[in-house]
């Protein structure tokens, strides 16, 4: 019963969600994601998961976030779903909004500058979902099937591509479960046996220090998301509080997610993490 009102649950949401994005992209965003394309052959694969700060920075800025010729997304909204179409902010995570962005498109322009080999291009599987709890991301469920089957159709439809890695940002709405770790790590165990790759690297981001700090469950949340690395390997935490702790210029509004500035600090941190597990 429990995992069929989860199931009721990202249906409908989805539903909705689908409707928004095609509103989205009809009146913002049509050219832009509306570009098939080139065709290539080799892609380094990234998996984007999670709830909503893999996305969910307001302040979307057309100067900043701007498009890379090398850096491509697996589409969502129709008619482009489950195509190659180019990376554009938003990414088309589940949830996506016109004015908000997340850190993946900062993460794979580091990413082509520092360690992408030539001839070879990178592709987000954007699938991020607000406001889940990790039992909605658990094998077998909807959102679950759907990163492991459109990353494995990016993987199989163009031979001599790679899936690199994931990048996850989840915790928030599981605020003082008891057996949080133990779902996260089997979570991670599940990703890396259906992806095909028992070493596959996995980033793990922490929430806002800001919000994170106004109780102490959350302080304890944070640190077992933080602590994934001891527990599992071949991952690694892009820390919001290192170098300098990422802050908003009034914290209190919109406290738990980061803004847009604090999104691309964030997709820096997640490569910088990533490096170390290459």
């Amino acid at each position: 019963m429990k995992k069929f009102i989860f199931a009721l649950l990202v249906f409908v949401l989805g539903s909705c969600a689908s409707n928004n994005l095609d509103e989205i992209q009809n009146e913002n965003h049509t050219v832009a994601h509306g570009k098939m394309a080139n065709t290539v052959t080799q892609y380094d694969i990234f998996l984007i998961a999670g709830q909503s700060n893999t996305h969910f920075g307001v302040g979307y800025d057309p100067r900043i976030d701007t498009t890379d010729p090398d850096i491509f997304q697996v589409g969502r909204i129709f008619p482009y779903n489950k195509q190659i179409i180019a990376a554009s902010e938003p990414l088309q995570h589940w949830t996506a909004l016109p004015t908000n962005i997340g850190f993946g498109l900062t993460f794979a322009k580091n990413y082509k500058k520092n360690s992408l080999k030539e001839n070879r291009k990178v592709l987000l599987v954007p699938c991020g979902f607000g406001a889940t709890p990790i039992e909605l991301w658990e094998k077998g469920t909807p959102l679950y099937n759907d990163a492991v089957e459109r990353t494995l159709k990016a993987l199989n439809d163009n031979p001599g591509s790679t899936i690199k890695g994931i990048l996850w940002h989840q915790g928030e709405f599981n605020v003082g479960i008891p057996n949080y770790t133990q779902k996260l790590d089997k979570l991670i165990l599940d990703f890396r046996t259906d992806l095909g790759n028992p070493d596959l690297p996995v980033v793990l981001g922490g929430m806002v220090p800001f919000w994170t700090n106004l109780l102490s469950i959350r302080v304890t949340q944070q640190e077992k998301i933080k602590d994934t690395p001891n527990r599992v390997p071949k991952t690694a935490y892009a820390d919001p509080t290192v170098p300098f702790v990422i802050k908003k210029p009034i914290n209190s509004i919109d406290a738990i997610h980061f803004d847009a500035n604090g999104q691309r600090e964030l997709g820096l941190r997640y490569y910088n993490q990533y490096k170390t597990l290459e």
